[in-house]
């Protein structure tokens, strides 16, 4: 696959007009997005599993942080569980700000580890960095379905195991979104 072409600097905290305005439209578009796919979880788990929640959350907040480090990290996850709370789009709404920090922020310090300005991101280290940052996300939701749920063991294996596939299409899907958007030369400025 082709790398991610170079998109310059990645800066940890970039406080310009451009990133903070680039990553407010991230997270309205992030959440327009889960709008659509929480209602579809809370039809086929009832709520319990976010399966595409994990899927789209982890395109999403890899490409936020990709491109705006933590300043994108912390804005495009923390606006959609806000409007998830007041839309009442899933009953788990509540732990989606740890889940999402639980992909942004990782995501955001290993992305800038790892990007060298003047250097595209290969596809091997993006999908290195954005699968296991993915898969994080089902942490809070398995404290939860143990603590507070008690769900039988069987059952949260199979939503276990389900979640952290998920994140698998997520950073793929990242992938390609993170290369479309560097390609584009809207970055570039």
């Amino acid at each position: 696959m082709e790398p991610i072409p170079d998109w310059g600097e990645h800066k940890l905290w970039p406080t310009d007009t451009r990133s903070l305005v680039s990553s407010v439209l991230l997270a309205i578009a992030f959440t327009a997005n889960m709008q659509i796919t929480e209602r579809i979880d809370a039809a086929t788990t009832g709520g319990a599993l976010m399966w595409l929640g994990i899927m789209f959350a982890t395109l999403w907040m890899l490409t936020g942080s990709t491109f705006f480090g933590l300043t994108g990290a912390l804005i495009v996850a923390n606006v959609n569980p806000f409007i998830a709370i007041l839309t009442a789009t899933a009953p788990l709404a509540p732990c989606f700000f740890v889940a999402n920090m639980l992909i942004s922020v990782p995501a955001a310090l290993l992305i800038h580890h790892v990007k060298k300005a003047g250097q595209a991101l290969p596809f091997k280290t993006f999908m290195a960095v954005g699968i296991p940052c993915g898969m994080l996300s089902v942490i809070p939701l398995f404290v939860i379905w143990v603590l507070l749920l008690n769900l039988p063991a069987q059952l949260i294996t199979v939503f276990t195991i389900w979640g952290l596939a998920m994140a698998i299409p997520g950073a793929f899907f990242g992938y390609l979104m993170c290369r479309y958007i560097a390609r584009s030369g809207v970055l570039i400025g």
